[in-house]
């Protein structure tokens, strides 16, 4: 049987990973004493706050998904070659096209207008992300420099969106509900999560 040494194991991405958590972990607990006036109620909010209740646990989740499925297709976006940096803006525009989709579209049942807002925000997306790699190969400009301008334009342009098609003029800070069919239920009653 051969078992590697102790010595023979490369120990480099361990301690390159410990490294770079210890070293997040100073930085947050630097600006963290020097900003708040209750630093370890701040950093035991930061630790224990998520698993406090079941509530917030499952907020975590909520708030998690969106990210996790950005970094997932931008991880593909990177495995092409290209370094494209305009998934925020197509997390951000397939997120205000849907919803205006949904809030405007009213007389569609809820079985079909939620996985039409889903194909919708998922194919708005994909397009955005798909803009500087075309526009790369037929101009040779940096897909860096445009996707980071197509960040701030679809920025601007998706508040233009709102501001001009659901912006509740009575109140001005948030757009009009969503009708009852197109809202998804919680996954478990009384708690934030949703499918």
């Amino acid at each position: 049987m051969n078992i590697k040494k102790l010595a023979d194991w490369n120990y480099f991405p361990v301690v390159r990973m410990l490294a770079v958590i210890v070293i997040a972990f100073t930085i947050v607990f630097i600006i963290i004493f020097a900003v708040s006036e209750t630093p370890v109620r701040a950093i035991d909010s930061l630790f224990l706050g998520p698993v406090s209740s079941m509530n917030n646990f499952l907020d975590v989740f909520s708030y998690m998904v969106p990210l996790v499925f950005t970094a997932l297709g931008m991880n593909l976006v990177l495995k092409s070659g290209l370094f494209n940096l305009a998934s925020d803006s197509a997390l951000y525009m397939g997120a205000v096209i849907s919803a205006v989709m949904v809030i405007l579209i009213v007389p569609v049942p809820g079985i079909i207008i939620l996985p039409l807002a889903i194909i919708t925000a998922g194919t708005i997306g994909a397009g955005i992300n798909m803009l500087p790699a075309l526009i790369r190969r037929y101009t040779g400009a940096s897909e860096i420099v445009i996707s980071l301008m197509f960040n701030f334009i679809f920025f601007y342009f998706g508040q233009f969106i709102i501001r001009e098609t659901v912006l509740d003029a009575r109140t001005g800070n948030h757009s009009y509900a969503f009708p009852a069919e197109a809202r998804i239920p919680p996954i478990f009653a009384g708690l934030s999560l949703i499918i």
